[in-house]
């Protein structure tokens, strides 16, 4: 079975058709250690018995990380370094799309207004007259008459900071991202075969905000050059927020060639943000309007990673 992980000069390489492709993937570890793994906030990448069962779980749900369908994420623990592998939103809708006997899906959020409890569509509602509390997803499946609903409240899942105030996305998104949040659960118990044990960054708990933001591991440092040395990069929040406060854009600034990238694709800052936001590469792209705003130090990343940075982007778009 092609589907099987075999053993080659380099190990643990796996070769497989993901769900709804057409052509086979490779993934070996050191891919998977080099490209794909997020690395903790301390700066520590994936072991090898890491890499190798993301390899298999990747092999036995089919699917692509390197179409953005799901990503290994790092964060630090006070045993040590932990990886968990994390869900792309589009990877969840792409199953329910083929699935032969999903009828559609429906979801929103639940507000109070004057004391009566809504449910609205989609992720729109009134900031200030109305009063976010969670998100909900019906789910119509054709054999069966009665719609999956599922209803979700959003204090259990919105992640805030030690002051008690909502982190990153769900700050200034809670409407979208408690829907995510509702659609990915309903999916899950709709069709527990290819959705199951699936979960989304936005819904794991134990995962701290920010760690891994460098995203696009680290490449070895005798590969790097010293004047390209970003293996420290520097990605505070006032960076983060204001790269041109450290160096300025130009032309052929790392920022410039990775929209040159984007564009000669056919892929908009948009996509860039859906990608990135969704795949963990940048946690913070939703709150970027522009290219030059990305951090130069993920900039150079991405322009290391090219195939992968492109694949990621026209995934993104597709699934708009």
């Amino acid at each position: 079975m092609s589907n099987a992980i075999q053993k080659t000069e380099e190990r643990s390489l796996a070769e497989y058709i993901p769900l709804g492709g057409h052509d086979k993937i490779k993934l070996t570890v050191k891919m998977v250690q080099q490209y794909i793994a997020i690395p903790t906030k301390s700066g520590k990448t994936c072991s090898e018995r890491d890499a190798v069962r993301f390899i298999g779980l990747c092999v036995a749900r089919r699917l692509s990380p390197l179409e953005g369908d799901c990503f290994l994420q790092g964060y630090d623990t006070v045993k040590g370094p932990a990886f968990e592998l994390i869900t792309a939103y589009q990877a969840l809708i792409k199953r329910a799309e083929i699935h032969p006997r999903f009828d559609g899906l429906k979801a929103g959020v639940i507000v109070r207004e004057n004391g009566r409890l809504e449910n609205l569509t989609g992720d729109f509602y009134l900031i200030g007259e109305q009063e976010l509390l969670g998100g909900w997803a019906h789910l119509k499946l054709k054999d069966v008459s009665i719609p999956m609903e599922e209803r979700l409240n959003l204090k259990v899942f919105m992640k805030v900071n030690d002051n008690g105030d909502p982190m990153a996305r769900w700050k200034v998104d809670p409407g979208g991202m408690i829907v995510k949040c509702a659609e990915a659960s309903c999916l899950r118990r709709a069709f527990p075969t290819v959705c199951g044990g699936l979960f989304l960054r936005q819904e794991v708990e134990v995962m701290p905000e920010g760690e891994g933001l460098g995203a696009l591991p680290i490449l070895p440092a005798e590969n790097l050059s010293k004047d390209n040395d970003d293996s420290n990069p520097d990605l505070s929040p006032e960076t983060a927020k204001n790269p041109a406060a450290k160096s300025e854009i130009t032309a052929d600034s790392p920022q410039a060639q990775i929209q040159k990238l984007a564009e000669d694709n056919g892929c908009a800052f948009d996509a860039y943000q859906r990608w990135g936001e969704g795949s963990g590469n940048d946690t913070d792209a939703g709150s970027r309007s522009t290219w030059p705003e990305i951090p130069g130090e993920l900039a150079k990343r991405f322009l290391r990673n090219k195939t992968m940075f492109v694949a990621g982007l026209k995934s993104a778009k597709e699934g708009k």
